[in-house]
C-alpha cells in the first residue's frame, strides 16, 4: 500500500492556514463578542475577497497547493455557506414535500 508523506510545514504555510482560519472563524466570533459591522453579515463578505488575498500570498511564498486551497475556500466562504444553507433548504422542502417553506 502507498502512503504519501507530506513535508513538513514552513512558516509561510503556518501562517496562511491561520489567516485563513481566522478569516472563516471571524464573523462568527464577531456577532457575539465584537459587533464590529453593525450592519450584520453582508458588510463581512464585501471584505473576505480582500482578505483571502492574503492567505493566498503566503501559501504561494510557501510553495503549497493545499494552503492555496484553503486560501481560496477561506475567501469565498461566506458566498460557499449561504450557498449550502439555500440547498439545504431547497432540500428540505422537497423532502417535506412542499409543507416546510424555506423563506
Amino acid at each position: 500500500m502507498l502512503t504519501r508523506r507530506f513535508s513538513p510545514l514552513n512558516r509561510y504555510e503556518y501562517a496562511s492556514i491561520l489567516c485563513s482560519l481566522l478569516i472563516i472563524v471571524f464573523p462568527f466570533v464577531d456577532q457575539y463578542m465584537f459587533q464590529l459591522y453593525s450592519d450584520g453579515f453582508v458588510s463581512y463578505i464585501i471584505l473576505t475577497i480582500p482578505l483571502g488575498i492574503i492567505p493566498f500570498i503566503l501559501a504561494w511564498l510557501g510553495k503549497s497547493v493545499r494552503c492555496g486551497v484553503f486560501a481560496c475556500i477561506a475567501a469565498f466562504f461566506p458566498y460557499l455557506l449561504m450557498c449550502a444553507m439555500f440547498m439545504g433548504a431547497g432540500l428540505l422542502y422537497i423532502v417535506s414535500g412542499g409543507r416546510i417553506n424555506p423563506v
